[in-house]
């Protein structure tokens, strides 16, 4: 990356840890630090939406990583020295657009203040019956051919039939129908209607009941990321000496120190942060606590460098959340 004007917020050490570094600019990273440079896995945030996951070494995007433009385009592959060298191919893109697309994305990078047969007889079945019952009780049927069986059957059933007697048919007689005569039915008189009020259309409506309100009383991540993104801002403001958006981040009730006024306050903070040439401000966060409804406590090692003066100071400040946003309440050393 080059190197431009020493507005961005970095950390020197020699150990690798995860700090937070803010540009000028507003960029953003979050990630391993080690001697000062980008090292290990870590995340930067472009302010038009782009960013980076993946590994760094020598303060340089080497090995794996994904970038993500601000159109919503993913890109994955391997990175040497801050150029992306193989990347699987999506359907869309050829290889030389993904590259481009990359490259012009990183053109952006924040930079540092140092660098998928028919039938024989047809017999019916009680003729069968009456067959067989003849058959076992006269000899003379048994072992005879079946046509010799048939004819000996009907002349069984010939002699043995009885005659059919024509049953009587008696004489329907038709009953004798009485008239009905239908019962008077007597006029049914309406009775008077008593008058119905109408509904005053003029009565006012309930509207719904609007959901309540519930304020902050546990830490989860969300809450978390939400105060570090206040602070982060914070130290962004202070660093590129923004005196309107740096005062902006404190709540109307901040605790002023001493004796001041929030009058002589503000005017004493524009006087010291307009007067160094610049400024660098580098926080490496230590804890996140809920104090109270919608009130939290984050503390910090805060590093200031300017071209006049530096400093390494164990900070708190106390936030309070209002209409979704978190201001400085109270601040001071530990």
């Amino acid at each position: 990356m080059a190197t431009t004007a020493a507005e961005s917020i970095s950390d020197a050490g020699t150990d690798s840890s995860t700090e937070t570094l803010v540009w000028a600019d507003g960029t953003r990273y979050v990630g391993g630090v080690s001697d000062g440079k980008r090292d290990g896995k870590g995340t930067i945030f472009w302010q038009d939406g782009t960013r980076f996951v993946g590994n760094f070494t020598h303060d340089l995007r080497n090995g794996p990583g994904t970038m993500v433009l601000a159109n919503g385009t993913v890109y994955s592959g391997y990175f040497i020295d801050d150029v992306l060298v193989d990347n699987p191919l999506p359907a869309v893109s050829s290889a030389a657009n993904i590259h481009a697309d990359v490259m012009q994305a990183s053109s952006s990078s924040p930079t540092r203040p140092t660098e998928m047969a028919a039938p024989l007889a047809n017999v019916s079945e009680q003729q069968l019956q009456a067959r067989q019952s003849v058959a076992s009780t006269d000899p003379t049927l048994v072992g005879q051919s079946l046509e010799a069986s048939a004819e000996a059957l009907m002349d069984v059933l010939v002699t043995t039939a009885e005659p059919i007697v024509e049953p009587i048919v008696e004489p329907i007689v038709e009953p004798i129908v009485e008239p009905i005569v239908e019962p008077a039915v007597e006029p049914i008189t309406e009775q008077p209607r008593e008058p119905v009020a109408e509904p005053d259309m003029r009565a006012p409506v309930e509207s719904p009941t609007t959901p309540l309100y519930q304020p902050v009383t546990q830490l989860n991540d969300a809450v978390q990321l939400a105060l570090q993104a206040s602070i982060d801002n914070w130290a962004a403001h202070w660093s590129k000496q923004d005196v309107p958006a740096y005062l902006n981040s404190y709540s109307e009730a901040f605790d002023v120190p001493g004796t001041l006024t929030r009058s002589q306050w503000e005017d004493q903070r524009k006087t010291r942060l307009g007067r160094p040439a610049y400024i660098s401000i580098s926080i490496v966060y230590d804890s996140f606590e809920i104090i109270g409804a919608d009130e939290a406590r984050v503390t910090f090692k805060q590093t200031y460098n300017s071209d006049s003066y530096s400093d390494v100071t164990q900070k708190f400040l106390l936030l309070n959340k209002q209409d979704d946003q978190w201001l400085i309440s109270a601040e001071g050393s530990q």
